[in-house]
């Protein structure tokens, strides 16, 4: 009587679950974990364990209110759209408000206005201004000009001078009285000077004989006549740059005078901004001396012959 009436309670019991795939279960849930559930049928056969997925969301809203699946079923539950929609916190409605009033946009000025009333404008002025300056500097020092003179004039009229000083041909230094007078009729120590039409025509109709007798003075550059950098040997020694000569410079010998000592370079191997490398015959051999410019009082460019 007691196993008859446990069956007809269990019996009495019994749930009908609808799968998601269209099929249904009739029974008691006997056995429950993370995977799935066990049903017994009605007729006291055991199903395969179902996944929580495959069960409807009716049976699963109903398995979440029993305490026992609820941890199973509750995670797969779907909310309805209203029930979300209550749940949404209520948030006020956005009003636009009008602009009571607009920034002006300030006036368009003119170039140099804008130039002169604003920080980038002054910082351009100042750039503009020191290139100015520089530009002063390389000329006075390409046409052997007082620095003075031409960057004083530069800073009160800008531009102008260096377009006048840079035109005008380089200034030679004045001969001293009873200075020695080279081959070209000028003064020892002065440059080179490009031959003119007259010259030109004037040595073509020397003899070869008068042109052999005529010895060939050195070159002298001193400071204070000329200012020594990197520029003025590159300009005026290019020769000496290269590993072969040309015919016109072939066996012309290169002396630098610092105050201690004095060096016959042959070539200038290495040049830098503050110094340069000299190579200096040392018996059969050939050995790179550093000199700076600071130390040089004199230069001397002696041709082929000359001692």
């Amino acid at each position: 009587m007691l196993v008859w009436s446990g069956l007809a309670a269990t019996l009495a019991r019994a749930e009908s679950f609808n799968l998601t795939d269209g099929t249904s279960l009739e029974g008691t849930i006997v056995s429950a974990n993370d995977k799935g559930a066990v049903v017994r049928l009605s007729d006291g056969k055991f199903a395969e364990r179902t996944a929580w997925e495959k069960f409807s969301q009716e049976d699963l809203k109903r398995l979440a209110k029993d305490s026992k699946y609820a941890r199973y079923a509750q995670p797969l539950v779907e909310e309805d759209e209203a029930e979300l929609q209550k749940k949404k916190p209520v948030r006020p409605p956005v009003v636009v408000k009008e602009v009571e009033s607009k920034l002006d946009r300030p006036a368009n000025p003119a170039l140099i206005g804008g130039l002169f009333t604003s920080p980038v404008g002054w910082l351009i002025l100042l750039a503009l201004y020191a290139a100015n300056l520089w530009a002063a500097y390389e000329v006075a020092i390409f046409r052997a000009q007082p620095l003075g003179l031409v960057c004083g004039l530069a800073a009160v009229v800008p531009v102008i001078p260096q377009i006048v000083f840079v035109s005008m041909p380089t200034r030679m230094p004045k001969p001293e009285a009873g200075a020695e007078v080279d081959a070209a009729g000028q003064p020892a120590g002065t440059p080179p000077v490009e031959p003119t039409l007259a010259s030109a025509l004037k040595i073509a109709h020397e003899t070869p004989e008068a042109a052999e007798a005529a010895p060939a003075a050195p070159t002298i550059f001193k400071r204070g006549e000329f200012a020594f950098n990197r520029r003025f040997f590159e300009t005026r020694f290019s020769d000496f740059f290269g590993v072969v000569r040309r015919e016109k410079s072939k066996g012309a010998v290169l002396v630098v005078k610092t105050a201690k000592s004095e060096f016959h370079a042959a070539r200038i191997s290495r040049i830098t901004a503050n110094d340069m490398h000299l190579e200096v015959m040392k018996g059969a051999t050939t050995e790179e001396i550093s000199v700076s410019f600071m130390e040089i009082q004199e230069v001397q460019l002696r041709p082929a012959g000359t001692r």
